[in-house]
């Protein structure tokens, strides 16, 4: 793989973003006119999470997974549909992990439309960091094959559309600081990535 700049890949991201983000707004759109999009809505002690996913061509993708203050509004804003079997068991293995049980997210099937190759594979990596473990930014992008694009692959982080399935809270800083959380530094968000952490810290201990 040619060496690609940190600086060159983050721009090029910032390009490629707009016309992502119209994709998947597009896609989102024309399953939301076919009835295709079911959500549902767990309530936790540790924190709410919504799951949406939709039914294509046989094949069960969850398209997007919101937790914490995200997850509160868009709870409130809709209904969850009667659970099908494939949100029934994604909804059961969510609440297994927050009850504090070390769960394996690799078998659900996610749908990475409007991402780029670049987008995917930090989010592979991060995928890939092992339950009660955390990785750097730096290691992260190292992983996905591009050293030098730790600045863009923090983005990625920060924009991933499956916390906990994609475990980014894993991801933190170098010198070991827990850097932002859905995009939040020092707020409720943030609060949780840190006690995602030791949750998963203490189960491992056990």
């Amino acid at each position: 793989m040619p060496p690609i700049s940190g600086r060159r890949l983050f721009l090029n991201s910032g390009r490629m973003r707009h016309r992502a983000i119209d994709i998947r707004k597009h896609f989102i759109r024309s399953m939301l006119n076919n009835n295709k999009i079911h959500s549902s809505i767990i309530h936790h002690c540790f924190t709410t999470v919504v799951v949406k996913a939709i039914q294509d061509h046989d094949e069960p993708l969850v398209i997007e997974i919101l937790v914490g203050n995200r997850a509160r509004k868009a709870a409130e804003m809709i209904g969850a549909s009667p659970p099908d079997g494939f949100l029934a068991k994604v909804e059961g293995l969510l609440r297994k992990y927050l009850d504090g049980l070390q769960i394996d997210f690799t078998p659900i099937h996610i749908n990475f439309v409007g991402l780029t190759i670049f987008q995917k594979a930090v989010l592979n990596a991060a995928r890939q960091v092992p339950y009660g473990s955390t990785h750097s930014y730096c290691n992260l992008a190292a992983a996905a094959g591009y050293p030098r694009a730790i600045r863009a692959a923090a983005t990625v982080m920060a924009r991933n559309r499956f916390p906990i399935i994609i475990p980014c809270h894993r991801i933190i800083h170098k010198d070991g600081s827990l850097g932002a959380y859905s995009g939040d530094w020092d707020g409720e968000d943030a609060a949780l990535k840190r006690s995602l952490i030791q949750l998963e810290k203490t189960v491992s201990a056990k």
